[in-house]
């Protein structure tokens, strides 16, 4: 292959890349969960991240009791979610139970805002890993936004039932972000449970 034609063919990569909205780091940064452990996800490869008004918000997965009833007695143990762009606070969050369409009793909860990178899989390791029993479980990340800010980010979609959960507090409400607006995306939120 000629200089270029080595030339030509980078280029055209670069345009596809910057027309379909990914981004070179996105390339090799998907994360690697090893079988025996179990990932808990609804969502495929990242490609965006919508856009968010200043506020507080958690964007979660809900994953329900009756798919979870091969892992009861293992454990949660890791968190990966996609940052597109550095929030002013992000908290990872683990809830257990549904109380109608809400998660219902905080199980975990760590601030992470000083460890996050932006355009890139985030991994939180729990220092207590959270049980799996025969309840609900939601997978969160609260962020807190002083401008419009693509934070959490998301798959292409469409949106999966229990993919693309968030909280709104100005409203005090959890709906499916696909309820809220004509996005249909699921969010780049991932659960680990160890073998």
């Amino acid at each position: 292959m000629s200089r270029y034609s080595a030339l030509i063919t980078l280029t055209t990569l670069a345009l596809f890349l910057l027309t379909t909205g990914c981004n070179p780091d996105d390339i090799s940064g998907e994360p690697q969960i090893i079988s025996p452990q179990v990932s808990l996800n609804y969502d495929g490869r990242n490609q965006d991240a919508p856009n968010l008004p200043s506020g507080n918000f958690e964007a979660a997965i809900r994953i329900p009791s009756s798919d979870l009833s091969d892992l009861q007695g293992r454990k949660l143990i890791e968190i990966y979610y996609y940052i597109r762009e550095v929030p002013s606070s992000c908290t990872i969050k683990v809830y257990k139970k549904s109380d109608s369409n809400a998660p219902a009793e905080q199980v975990y909860s760590t601030a992470s805002t000083s460890e996050l990178k932006a355009n890139s899989w985030n991994k939180h390791i729990l220092t207590s890993p959270v049980a799996i029993t025969n309840d609900d479980l939601w997978l969160a990340v609260k962020v807190g936004h002083t401008q419009d800010t693509r934070s959490i980010g998301c798959d292409p979609g469409p949106a999966v039932e229990n993919g693309d959960w968030l909280f709104d507090a100005s409203d005090n409400d959890w709906l499916p972000l696909s309820d809220r607006s004509q996005i249909s995306i699921n969010w780049n939120i991932r659960g680990v449970v160890e073998p």
